[in-house]
């Protein structure tokens, strides 16, 4: 399988994340392959990208025809070239992020930061209460 490792770029990887997301909800199995590995050679160069990407599209609710989607989702995660991406990624976020990868799932799980925009912090009064007395 010749993998795509052009996706430095952000579009580009959301494009490729968004193509995954397309193809995993027709019913045909070797284009959500093709896509998903694609997308994957994109997250290991940039993993948090990466995972901005599959937040944003692939971990979706609302597809075209969600019971295609999962069947092809199971059905991806289940190939082996796709299963050594997915350990080469855990390898590259292991070396890349060892303190800061529980922080940066969760910031991105929570939907705190997308590609667009960064919302504002919610809890906010303690740091205010530090900053003014300079704790």
């Amino acid at each position: 399988m010749a993998l795509k490792t052009h996706c430095f770029d952000i579009n580009t990887l959301r494009k490729e994340a968004y193509l995954t997301k397309m193809a995993l909800s027709s019913s045909r199995l070797k284009a959500s392959r093709e896509h998903f590995a694609n997308y994957m050679a994109g997250s290991i160069i940039n993993p948090t990208r990466g995972m901005l990407a599959y937040q944003e599209n692939i971990n979706v609710t609302k597809t075209n025809n969600p019971i295609s989607y999962n069947k092809n989702i199971d059905s991806v995660i289940k190939i082996k070239d796709i299963q050594k991406l997915f350990k080469m990624f855990a390898i590259r976020v292991n070396k890349l992020y060892p303190k800061t990868m529980e922080a940066r799932k969760f910031i991105v799980e929570s939907e705190r930061v997308t590609f667009d925009n960064v919302s504002k912090i919610k809890h906010d009064t303690r740091r205010t209460i530090f900053k003014i007395f300079g704790i």
